[in-house]
């Protein structure tokens, strides 16, 4: 048991020792430059674009090259970072970058053509597209499986804080310089890959280096990952108001440049107050958008989330003044988190586990598709009518949408609301229990809509030590037996649960567990355990007790 105990900390998966890793947070100082640079960088290039004679074309090619790699790529790029070096792939990916973002600030400083600045974002978005996957992959290595809850959800806070930081930073830059500011940009490629090559931990190695990672990987099809959707009364509607609402998202990367040059008459790089003012509404907002994920009336709070997205898009076409733009954004912002929130927790809700990834691929694929054509087709609609009448043409487009599919993802609130009913007995004893403290309601009824419920009979074994974790069981009547080499090491009684060590470790059953009376236990898939710990995120202190206890009578055994 010593051994098991050595091999699960040298991972970095130590359920009692529940510190940041070195690793980790060089992935997340790795993450803040890569946001930060992103929003400067934008900035300043949209500042170095704005005196070209056809800057709304332009402007519709820099968020085409921006944005339409990962629209095409993404979903691809994922199975093959499965079979790469991961640490290789970053390091050589932000090397490449940081190259091009120096180059492109040598070509903008010296004035050179648009075409080619354009050739060097599509380059670098390009070469680019594997970069957050890939630290997403690699920090479930770095952090451990009880520590990968936290990480993930530091990481989210991470990204988010850097939609309004990045921007802000970049109005001074490029105000001063663009060229400066895209160069800084290429100095945060360069530090990022610093980290990442002096990250310590188990990094994962898919692969034998940078060729597995370009070795083509097969198409999957489309049949299978659309069907989960359809299956589902409602979800379909849900799903294409995701693509509408990231088509508003599109369409203000271009239109917000337009606000800020033909109504607002400020400086090009102000559109980085515009940006950080939506960040900022969206990160004020996300305690409300948790609790609305609670709700049994999704549909009202997507309704909301309508609401603050189309009426402050309106309103913008009205004000004069940057002050008061910001203001109309900040509110934005918050539509849109509300929006994510609560469209996710009710996807997530009727959506079962073992269709989640297909399900939440095809999301992924239809909010960048719907983020891409809102960019250029905005970019169109500025150039056929005036900035005011854009916004007034995108904010209609969505509420219209948004009306029509209202009543479809009422139909998901209804299922959802009539499915809590009926699973209510069980989660009120799942949220009794230390073992899922801190889980939101919601990853609750999904435990318990995959649970099941079985009798045995005395004498019955449900872990044979030295077997592959599969499933974590719940004691609910009679008395269980643990053993270690044929010794009973501990007895389990009602309340009790078992299983839990070698799905966390990702190691082999620590111990024998048999019922010793006839008794009822309920069996819960381990995938569905170990994403109800994610969306607690953090692994609850009784859980962490209770491993420490047994592996503690494992090991005097």
């Amino acid at each position: 048991m010593h051994d098991e105990a050595d091999r699960a900390t040298a991972r970095g998966t130590d359920p009692v020792r529940p510190h940041m890793s070195a690793g980790v947070r060089n992935l997340y100082l790795a993450e803040v430059l890569s946001g930060a640079g992103d929003g400067i960088f934008w900035v300043a290039l949209v500042a170095s674009l704005a005196d070209e004679p056809h800057f709304a074309a332009i402007l519709g090619l820099a968020v085409l090259a921006r944005l339409g790699p990962r629209a095409l790529l993404s979903v691809r790029t994922g199975s093959m970072l499965d079979r790469a070096d991961v640490r290789s792939v970053l390091i050589v990916i932000d090397i490449i970058r940081a190259v091009l973002m120096l180059g492109l600030a040598a070509v903008v400083g010296a004035g050179g053509a648009p075409v080619v600045a354009l050739l060097v974002v599509f380059a670098s978005y390009v070469v680019g597209v594997p970069t957050r996957p890939g630290l997403t992959v690699a920090l479930a290595h770095l952090a451990g499986e009880t520590r990968l809850a936290q990480a993930n959800a530091t990481l989210s806070s991470i990204r988010q804080m850097m939609t309004f930081v990045g921007p802000v930073i970049g109005v001074p830059i490029a105000l001063w310089s663009p060229a400066a500011g895209i160069a800084v940009n290429g100095v945060s490629f360069a530090a990022s890959a610093l980290l990442v090559a002096t990250a310590r931990g188990p990094w994962p190695h898919g692969g034998t280096g940078l060729r597995s990672f370009a070795t083509r990987a097969p198409r999957p099809p489309l049949r299978p990952e659309v069907d989960p959707i359809r299956s589902v009364d409602g979800l379909s509607a849900l799903v294409f108001l995701v693509g509408a609402m990231y088509f508003v998202r599109g369409a203000e990367m271009v239109l917000h440049v337009f606000v800020v040059r033909d109504i607002l008459h400020a400086e090009p790089s102000a559109i980085g107050f515009l940006g950080g003012a939506a960040g900022l509404g969206a990160l004020v907002a996300t305690p409300l958008a948790r609790r609305a994920s609670d709700s049994d009336s999704p549909a009202r709070w997507v309704g909301l989330a309508l609401v603050l997205t189309a009426g402050p898009t309106i309103a913008l076409a009205a004000v004069g003044r940057l002050v008061s733009a910001s203001a109309l954004l900040g509110l934005v912002g918050a539509g849109m988190v509300v929006f994510e929130i609560v469209s996710v927790g009710t996807i997530q809700r009727v959506a079962t586990p073992a269709t989640n990834g297909r399900v939440f691929g095809v999301v992924n694929g239809v909010s960048n598709a719907g983020k891409l054509a809102g960019a250029v087709i905005a970019a169109v609609i500025a150039g056929l009518f005036d900035t005011e009448g854009a916004l007034v043409v995108v904010a209609i487009s969505v509420a219209i949408v948004g009306a029509v599919l209202l009543p479809r993802i009422a139909v998901l609130g209804r299922k959802g609301s009539a499915e809590r009913h009926a699973l209510e007995p069980i989660v009120e004893v799942l949220g009794s229990l230390g073992l899922f403290d801190g889980a939101p309601r919601w990853a609750l009824e999904r435990v318990a809509r995959e649970l099941t419920i079985e009798d045995v009979q005395q004498g019955t074994t449900l872990i044979v030590e030295d077997a592959a974790p599969d499933d974590l069981f719940i004691a609910r009547r009679g008395d269980f037996d643990v053993m270690r080499g044929g010794n009973v090491v501990n007895v389990l009684h009602e309340g009790d649960w078992f299983g839990e060590i070698g799905l966390l470790n990702g190691v082999p059953r620590t111990a024998t567990v048999a019922a010793v009376t006839p008794a009822t236990v309920w069996r819960i898939p381990g995938d569905v355990f170990l994403t109800s710990l994610e969306d607690a995120g953090a692994p609850p202190a009784a859980l962490v007790e209770g491993i420490a206890d047994r592996l503690a009578r494992l090991q005097q055994d």
